[in-house]
């Protein structure tokens, strides 16, 4: 019976696959120094599928950048509940802000990748863009 099911501990730093079936894969996002609010540098958007967040444990801020013609006019902070899935549609640019004790679960296409996602890299401006938005009061 132990081949009747597969048990995976979660646990690892940033980004690491857990589990994947047919053609999905979960994925456990968890704090590395890369995803502090000063060192965000980019947000990401997957061109062919959506994808879906749970915040396990600690806090989780959900960046979404408004974007039009390949520029990001301004941002909007979301503050994750635990318990909650949040589904970040295809196309929508994004990226997260986690505490050091903070574990989030990926639902993901598992083909998921460089090839198929957008990347627009931040510069000065919209560096700042990205600290107002977390200075502007509490996140919604």
């Amino acid at each position: 019976m132990d081949k009747a099911v597969e048990v995976t501990d979660i646990s690892g730093n940033g980004f690491v696959p857990l589990a994947s079936v047919n053609n999905a894969q979960i994925a456990l996002l968890s704090y590395i120094d890369e995803l502090k609010l000063d060192n965000i540098s980019y947000v990401e958007a997957h061109n062919e599928t959506d994808e879906i967040f749970m915040l396990m444990e600690g806090q989780c801020f959900l960046i979404l950048a408004q974007v039009d013609n390949g520029i990001i006019t301004g941002f909007e902070i979301k503050e994750m509940q635990k318990n909650k899935l949040y589904n970040v549609k295809k196309g929508v640019f994004h990226h997260h802000v986690l505490t050091v004790d903070a574990k989030v679960l990926i639902y993901e296409n598992k083909n998921t990748n460089y090839h198929n996602s957008t990347r627009i890299y931040f510069d000065d401006r919209t560096k700042e863009l990205l600290t107002e938005a977390f200075r502007e009061g509490k996140p919604k």
